[in-house]
């Protein structure tokens, strides 16, 4: 009988989840729509429903459940004001799971999973300094120093998205104006989009879609044809989030950033750029020396294999 844990990734879009093994196989992997879900106890039990048959048919044994969500704090157990989701305040998860499908239940903020899955099984493995930044409907940062993962005084380490860059531009779920997440993210440069395509005179495909429909997968799209109106977008969102990766180096002296999340599908459109402008404003002391790289765990989703690898990690800390 095989062991597995599930590992969930809550995202602002979706909530996928997998079963996953010790060894880091997905022997099932689907997702959910997250506005569709009212509430955690609502969450959980769907989530009982779709694996049990499954659980039951292949003979898994569940050994626990692990947890990446934004604003997931691993020391409460709570996701905390997360601004991409639709559960606001204070919202308790590991007891709600934990009495649901009766086994112990770790969570931790979702690029937190992502990194410890990028240690455990993708482009991090022999990195012992790195941050993981996912950019998808907003912006999370998990990071490694000296081979362990942060989680801060309070459990808030990483929160990377909410760094202001113009304190009077858009605003944001956080209820501030002009973080980072607001330009970077998917939904960043798909705003982006809307604004400038109103008023440009060259020739784009993008022009040929509503602009409430553009978003980053058009964008990227469009991008790897050589569209001009969509490698400006590229080249804009990198200018942003380079000089904030030049400040995070200046700060903790990283090896590398690993991209992940829907923005970083892609790849040399996103790091290139980014890593040029990031050099263009570090010290020459840090210049050249810190790497930017997309996720080996694309195609799969790394907060799923990293909030699974999380849970049995910390089992065998405690055994």
């Amino acid at each position: 009988m095989a062991s597995v844990v599930l590992g969930i990734d809550i995202g602002g879009t979706n909530i996928e989840y997998g079963l996953i093994t010790k060894e880091g196989e997905n022997l099932y992997s689907s997702f959910l729509k997250t506005e569709s879900i009212e509430s955690i106890e609502e969450l959980a039990q769907n989530l009982k429903e779709e694996i049990s048959p499954i659980l039951k048919k292949e003979k898994y044994k569940l050994h626990g459940i692990g947890i990446g969500a934004p604003k997931g704090n691993y020391l409460t157990g709570c996701i905390e004001f997360a601004a991409n989701l639709p559960w606001k305040g204070v919202v308790e998860i590991n007891p709600i799971f934990e009495e649901v499908f009766g086994v112990a239940t770790i969570l931790t903020n979702d690029a937190n999973a992502a990194a410890y899955g990028e240690k455990m099984y993708g482009v991090a493995k022999e990195m012992k300094n790195f941050m993981v930044i996912t950019l998808g409907t907003g912006i999370g940062t998990g990071f490694f120093m000296n081979g362990q993962l942060q989680h801060g005084s309070h459990g808030n380490a990483g929160e990377m998205g909410h760094i202001t860059i113009d304190p009077l531009g858009r605003e944001c779920g956080c209820g501030r104006l002009g973080c980072l997440e607001r330009y970077a993210s998917a939904t960043g440069i798909a705003l982006s989009a809307r604004e400038k395509i109103e008023f440009y005179k060259g020739s784009s495909s993008l022009s040929k879609i509503a602009p409430s429909d553009i978003t980053a997968k058009n964008i990227t799209i469009a991008a790897k044809k050589g569209d001009p109106l969509a490698l400006e977008l590229f080249d804009d969102t990198s200018k942003i989030l380079g000089k904030a990766l030049a400040n995070i180096t200046t700060v903790l002296d990283l090896e590398a950033f690993v991209f992940a999340g829907g923005l970083a599908k892609a790849k040399r459109i996103i790091t290139e750029p980014t890593k040029r402008y990031m050099d263009e404003n570090l010290m020459e002391d840090f210049k050249s020396k810190v790497q930017i790289v997309c996720s080996s765990l694309l195609a799969e989703n790394s907060a799923i294999f990293g909030a699974a690898a999380l849970y049995w990690n910390e089992e065998k800390g405690n055994s």
